[in-house]
């Protein structure tokens, strides 16, 4: 007989393991929110502000310290800040994610490594 992966509740009558229908939903929201913080990445880093647009939804409000309002205003100061900037890599450390409902708090982590154009061209 298969042992429990946590506990006797993700195992089904049979013995055979059972992902519970919470659980699976509970990973597919992650997944979408990493993927996004992804996009964020990638965006910056290829200066792709259309990809970087695409981590947002319509309505988000971003907290970057220096900048704090919505997405078309991210995407502007984003688009300038990095107006001299050769190159940037954006790496993701510790992600928390605190899912209450249909809202999720999200902080993590990251790295940015900085190019910067030393002419300012």
């Amino acid at each position: 007989r298969r042992a429990a992966l946590v506990g006797a509740d993700v195992t089904d009558a049979s013995g055979a393991a059972a992902v519970p229908p919470a659980f699976l939903e509970e990973l597919w929201h992650r997944s979408r929110i990493e993927d996004a913080l992804r996009r964020y990445c990638r965006g910056l880093d290829r200066q792709d502000y259309d990809l970087l647009r695409s981590a947002y939804h319509a309505d988000a409000h971003d907290d970057h310290g220096t900048y704090q309002g919505g997405v078309d205003g991210l995407v502007a100061w984003a688009r300038d800040r990095h107006a001299h900037i050769e190159q940037s890599m954006h790496l993701l450390g510790n992600c928390t994610i605190d899912r209450r409902g249909d809202v999720a708090v999200v902080e993590t982590y990251c790295l940015a490594h900085l190019r910067f154009d030393p002419h300012g061209a």
